[in-house]
């Protein structure tokens, strides 16, 4: 009887779509803790490839057992998704897999996870100017005043970090890349949505961006004379980043389900926590430096992203307008792309 309770619980919560949502931000900050580790021997796209990898292969299985998912890019198809989302989302799969995760991988190496985490969450800031401004979205003064918290949250991290004694000498070269990344990861948010609302699906979607990582990779190794890297990568930067790409295409499916099960609201909200949970784990496992001012920093920015989603929501609701696909999180690079929040059919 206790044996079937449990299980009977355990069924309940897996039912729930922010328990999904925490699995997502577990597998943010293990991520994140794999690629920082990484970064000491381990190359940009190289790091890129194999954090694409794994869910390249899911997306690739899932689409070719779908009927509805194959006709989408076949064209002539009666259900043939059409050439401009198609070119939305290779280009945002080169502003936020193949740019957005190399500039991820070279933050985390010059500034940490304490920069790079709650740096590059600003592009949910940036994406919210962004779709008011591009696809003509509600723009509300919770948005604004969350854009002001997410900016003192900066100053605040970036004095804390140079208040630190064992701050890398390079660390504001982190905070410039984290801030060119977020800026491309809010302009590729833009574009999925585009593609997401003209009926691409999110696994079609995934499966162009990541196809589209690891052949752009592929070139740029083949560009710099360095394809001997895919043989030569020291094991343990290997077996690091393998196993983030592991978690990177557990996170997909995490919170592609948590959307099936709840709002995008509650599921992106939750998936915030990452920009804290990371640079925790990053404490405690790394032995990363986190003074008081860092701490507030990070939680500012962190409460400051909430409430421009939470702006973007009420905005919403106050007008009526509720688009068939509301606007994707954007993450860093590892982050969980996932809108339409239907389940492998």
């Amino acid at each position: 009887m206790a044996t079937q309770g449990s299980s009977t619980g355990m069924q309940r919560l897996l039912r729930r779509g922010e328990t999904w949502a925490f699995v997502s931000v577990l597998d943010y900050t293990v991520i994140s803790l794999l690629v920082r580790r990484a970064t000491g021997s381990g190359d940009p796209s190289i790091a890129v490839t194999l954090r694409a990898l794994p869910a390249l292969i899911v997306t690739l299985l899932v689409t070719l057992a779908t009927p509805r998912r194959r006709a989408q890019l076949r064209p002539g198809s009666a259900g043939f998704l059409g050439w401009k989302p198609i070119a939305a989302i290779l280009a945002q799969a080169v502003l936020i897999f193949s740019i957005g995760n190399s500039l991820n991988f070279q933050s985390l190496k010059y500034g940490g996870l304490a920069i790079t985490s709650p740096v590059a969450s600003l592009s949910a800031v940036f994406g919210g100017v962004l779709a008011a401004v591009v696809l003509h979205e509600v723009f509300t003064w919770e948005m604004l005043a969350g854009m002001l918290m997410s900016t003192v949250g900066v100053v605040a991290l970036t004095r804390g970090q140079s208040a630190s004694a064992a701050a890398s000498p390079f660390w504001m070269r982190a905070v410039f890349l984290s801030l060119i990344g977020a800026t491309g990861s809010a302009i590729g948010g833009i574009l999925l949505t585009y593609a997401l609302r003209r009926g691409a699906d999110i696994f079609v979607a995934m499966l162009l961006s990541t196809g589209t990582a690891v052949i752009s990779m592929f070139f740029v190794l083949l560009v710099r004379g360095q394809l001997a890297l895919y043989w030569t990568s020291p094991p343990a930067a290997v077996r690091d980043l393998g196993v983030a790409g592991l978690f990177n295409a557990m996170s997909l499916l995490a919170i592609t389900q948590s959307l099936a099960l709840t709002s995008w609201a509650v599921s992106t909200s939750i998936s915030r926590l990452g920009t804290v949970t990371a640079p925790l784990a990053g404490l405690i496992f790394l032995r990363e430096k986190i003074n008081g001012p860092m701490w507030l920093g990070i939680l500012v920015i962190t409460v400051g992203v909430f409430v421009v989603q939470w702006g973007q929501v009420r905005g919403k609701r106050r007008t009526a307008e509720v688009p068939a696909h509301p606007p994707l999180p954007s993450q860093p690079a590892s982050a969980n792309p996932s809108e339409e929040g239907s389940e492998p059919s």
